[in-house]
């Protein structure tokens, strides 16, 4: 799929989880970029909206659903997916009018180039931290009274880094973005979870050499590969699908039975394609509540 239309259904996704649609079940057979450009909506909504509903006249939830759609989509890849703001709000101005909203496409413009700038006022400003990072003001309060100011300051500079984040399912291919200077690092506290800049990780999720997943998501794949080894060492994936997690407990782990499935076959074909990038396992259709 090309940017534009990578846009165009990542806004049609993330219409539908407004409306109430779990974004897991949407996202099962996306495209790369569909899929980062929405779990990077949703990570950072709150932060979104607080800075767009700075820059509006109306209340951000008076505009038109694609427009609202459109302008948190602009603003996450200029703030937090690494693309040039101009090519973002650009990127904003013709898919607003593509969705047939071209009486919006100056607010759009003038609104996304305003909540650019803004952007950083909360960190200059001081602003509550759990806005500043996006987190839900409950967690938060939970983190506080569980851990303590101090541990959730340290936290809180932990959960700063560069936004989109893959494993490789060709390590060849990393190794030859490091042989010629793109500029990739690894995640602080995840093994084997990769950044950069721009568009590089969705163009190489897009031609199967990546795969894009939440260094939270990597670290229970690790956790499940820590208790494989041995003859009995089983792994049973009840409700796999997309499948990332799997497919990554397979490629660092020995098991001597591997199993996962899902409910909807659609969802196990997907599945089914990406653990079979990593091993032989079977992949069934079921229900994880009545497992064979």
């Amino acid at each position: 799929m090309s940017t534009s239309a990578d846009r165009a259904a990542a806004v049609r996704a993330l219409l539908r989880t407004e409306r109430g649609a779990f974004a897991s079940r949407l996202l099962g057979r996306a495209a790369p970029g569909v899929r980062a450009r929405v779990l990077e909506v949703l990570r950072w909504q709150r932060r979104i909206d607080e800075t767009l509903a700075g820059q509006l006249d109306r209340p951000l939830d008076r505009l038109d659903p694609e427009v609202r759609a459109v302008l948190r989509l602009g603003l996450a890849e200029a703030e937090t997916m690494g693309v040039p703001p101009a090519v973002a709000v650009d990127g904003a101005v013709h898919l607003v009018r593509r969705l047939g909203k071209g009486s919006a496409a100056g607010l759009v413009n003038a609104v996304l180039r305003r909540a650019v700038r803004s952007w950083d006022a909360l960190d200059r400003d001081g602003g509550p931290p759990d806005l500043v990072l996006s987190h839900p003001a409950w967690l938060w309060r939970r983190w506080l009274a569980r851990f303590g100011l101090e541990a959730v300051a340290s936290m809180r500079a932990d959960q700063t880094p560069a936004p989109v984040w893959a494993w490789w399912l060709d390590e060849d291919a990393l190794e030859e973005l490091k042989g010629q200077n793109a500029w990739v690092k690894p995640h602080p506290w995840c093994p084997g979870a990769w950044t950069a800049p721009g568009p590089v990780l969705p163009r190489e999720a897009a031609a199967g050499r990546a795969y894009i997943q939440d260094p939270a998501s990597q670290l229970a794949a690790h956790l499940a590969a820590s208790f494989a080894g041995g003859e009995r060492a089983t792994l049973a994936a009840l409700c796999a699908a997309p499948g990332g997690k799997v497919a990554l407990a397979a490629r660092h782990a020995r098991w001597a039975r591997l199993v996962a499935g899902d409910l909807h076959p659609g969802r196990a074909r997907h599945l089914a394609f990406l653990l079979g990038r990593v091993t032989d396992a079977p992949v069934a259709v079921w229900d994880a509540a009545r497992p064979p």
